[in-house]
């Protein structure tokens, strides 16, 4: 369990017990005796507010190691280890009467460096002692503070930031406040979130990474199983799209990894620490992560702009030329110039459904056989190989006219 005070962490005790000059066998006879943190210490004595006399450590010591005397030096150590612990358990108590318990408290940084080494010993072979896989200490005091409260929270890939950028980011401004009394006033940190720009899917996967770190530090989740999850989501990424259809894109990762933790929320949340058995409530929740529908729907291929079928024969594309290729299959329709005013009430037209040339009819086609309209009269009922100006039909219509007449 990560601590999220310095006074139920077992490593702040012992860097403590030597800032205080406190010896080693001293440490380890109250760390066997299950006096494992400060507070345990603030209490094992006498009670806080009461200062302790040399006949309570005495006692204490001869609690922790019978028969052993007590040096001078161990004495004045365990003496100042005992006031230290008292005046740290009364501070917090009168914190988190001013502040409010749901306020976030950060990972005492002893408890976070031993945390980080045990990480690394067993997770070898990555490299999280510097670079991009390195988290920022903002980072575990978020994750560290939903486990204590047993409330998870979405964080986005892009407050995941590298321990280098947290360095380089701005420092929280200070701000006054009224304390939860109304008596005074307390002067604490503004919070500040630093962001980074993900622009590559690659910047993305370390982020994810980043945070199945921060997690697996705290006792969240197990990295293991995380990191599933995570080669799953970048392998649905990579996977070739059925035709006409797109891959999955970032854009959707991002939407289903937020659906995640909605997830994750609705099921975990109250019961977010370790079973008796060890096991973690998230490890089997991320299990279960790729039969959920409501997250998988996010990640299905899209279908490409402009390829899906409307109404009518086909798709319509857009071609460039005058008009169709030859041959009998079925084409994509062409934009067309309007039918000429000297050919009103022609045919535009054959009756196999080709288009006729509009400009072969007036004479001005040029392109001769390599023209894709058909060269034939679109005068109606014709359709012969010529142009419409030179059509026989149209003498006889002028004879019909005249006996008519």
């Amino acid at each position: 369990m990560a601590a999220t005070s310095v006074l139920a962490s077992t490593p702040a005790l012992e860097k403590q017990c030597e800032k205080v000059g406190l010896s080693d066998e001293w440490t380890k006879a109250m760390i066997a005796a299950q006096v494992d943190t400060l507070s345990k210490v603030s209490y094992a004595v006498s009670l806080p507010g009461t200062p302790a006399t040399d006949t309570n450590i005495e006692d204490f010591a001869g609690k922790l190691r019978p028969g052993v005397a007590l040096s001078l030096g161990d004495n004045a150590a365990l003496k100042r280890l005992v006031f230290e612990a008292q005046t740290l358990c009364i501070a917090e108590l009168r914190s988190s009467v001013q502040v409010g318990e749901d306020a976030p408290r950060k990972l005492p940084a002893a408890e976070r460096a031993l945390r980080i080494e045990q990480q690394a010993a067993r997770l070898k072979g990555l490299p999280l002692a510097k670079g991009a896989w390195q988290c920022a200490h903002s980072l575990y005091d978020r994750f560290a503070h939903m486990r204590e409260t047993e409330e998870l929270r979405f964080v986005p890939p892009d407050e995941c930031i590298t321990r280098d950028q947290e360095l380089a980011g701005s420092k929280a401004p200070k701000s006054v406040q009224l304390d939860a009394s109304k008596s005074g006033l307390i002067v604490k940190d503004e919070e500040i979130t630093n962001t980074m720009n993900i622009t590559s899917d690659h910047e993305l996967y370390l982020s994810f990474m980043r945070r199945a770190l921060a997690m697996d530090l705290v006792g969240l989740a197990s990295f293991d199983v995380m990191q599933k999850w995570i080669e799953r989501l970048f392998d649905v990424m990579n996977q070739d799209p059925p035709p006409n259809f797109s891959r999955v894109s970032r854009a959707q990762v991002l939407r289903a990894d937020r659906q995640v933790f909605v997830e994750l929320a609705r099921r975990a949340n109250g019961g977010l620490k370790a079973l008796a058995d060890g096991s973690l409530p998230l490890d089997a929740e991320f299990r279960n992560l790729p039969g959920n529908t409501e997250i998988m729907y996010f990640l299905l291929p899209t279908p490409e702009k402009g390829k899906g079928k409307g109404k009518g024969k086909g798709d319509k594309r857009k071609h460039s030329g005058d008009g169709d290729e030859g041959g009998d299959k079925k084409k994509a329709k062409t934009t067309r110039d309007p039918v000429p005013k000297e050919l009103q009430g022609c045919h535009s037209r054959t009756p196999k459904n080709k288009p006729i040339c509009f400009n072969y009819n007036l004479g001005k086609c040029k392109k001769g056989k390599a023209c894709k309209f058909e060269h034939v009269c679109c005068r109606p009922n014709c359709y012969g190989k010529h142009p419409f100006s030179q059509c026989p039909k149209a003498n006889e219509a002028a004879d019909v006219a005249t006996s008519a007449e």
